[in-house]
């Protein structure tokens, strides 16, 4: 390898800096969604950036998010850390007493009827989820999405 003289290498990384910048710059950056259809279609594409085999793609998915995030906190917070929660903790509460409510209403071992408990929070996760819990309830064995069915529909 030659040797590199300090101003070589500073040109070097000026240029390098040049690049990124420039780079920077390509990425086109969304507006922000205005309902809730380009909500789903917005965070869609996100997680679809984020989750790309190429680095690149990967790479565009964190710039828009992170102006997304510097921009606009309210949207990034609602549609994505809120849902990612939601996934993360509270579906596996509901999965688990849909999945252990005996026909009467009663968990196993716990005091009283959870049967009015679990359709609130079945109600209450519809609202905030609408159909996709639906699609998350189809990796759960059949008991449980029809349990979910019969409190949504009860509901209605």
């Amino acid at each position: 390898m030659p040797p590199f003289f300090l101003p070589d290498l500073i040109g070097l990384n000026l240029k390098r800096q040049e690049r990124e910048t420039a780079e920077a710059r390509e990425v086109t950056r969304k507006p922000a969604p205005r309902n809730s259809l380009e909500n789903e279609e917005y965070v869609k594409d996100i997680i679809g950036l984020l989750n790309a085999k190429d680095f690149r793609d990967r790479i565009n998915g964190i710039k828009q998010l992170l102006s997304d995030t510097e921009n606009n906190q309210g949207f990034v917070v609602a549609n994505i850390v809120k849902p990612y929660a939601v996934e993360q903790k509270v579906l596996v509460v509901l999965w688990h007493l849909l999945g252990n409510m005996t026909s009467s209403g009663s968990l196993p071992g716990a005091g009283g009827n959870m049967r009015t408990a679990t359709a609130k929070l079945s109600r209450a996760l519809f609202a905030q989820m609408g159909p996709s819990l639906f699609t998350q309830a189809a990796s759960q064995p059949p008991h449980i999405r029809k349990s979910l069915e019969e409190f949504l529909e009860a509901a209605t």
